[in-house]
């Protein structure tokens, strides 16, 4: 079993959580520091999710989130993927 540190990969890291997560297979994610109330802290991610959105003036927003069970006896949060700094998996 090796230990694979994603930010030294090629692929996007959310490529890669999404493919662990399809494979029933969690995956340690890094928070930032600016993340709102955890901090720089690690967390188990259990899903994902994206959303596609057309705002009235027409405008496109994308969004992709993280859902993860916090290490502090809560499951199932969501985190806005652009909290996050990296992620570690076994391969």
């Amino acid at each position: 079993m090796e230990l694979v540190d994603q930010q030294q990969q090629q692929s996007s890291p959310f490529t890669k959580i999404k493919s662990y997560i399809n494979n029933k297979k969690p995956c340690i994610v890094g928070l930032k520091q600016s993340t709102p109330k955890y901090k720089a802290h690690w967390v188990v991610a259990t899903g994902y999710a994206t959303y596609n959105h057309i705002q009235p003036d027409s405008t496109y927003t994308y969004a992709k989130f993280v859902q993860v069970n916090d290490g502090w006896g809560n499951k199932g949060v969501w985190i806005n993927y652009k909290y996050t700094d990296g992620v570690v998996y076994l391969k």
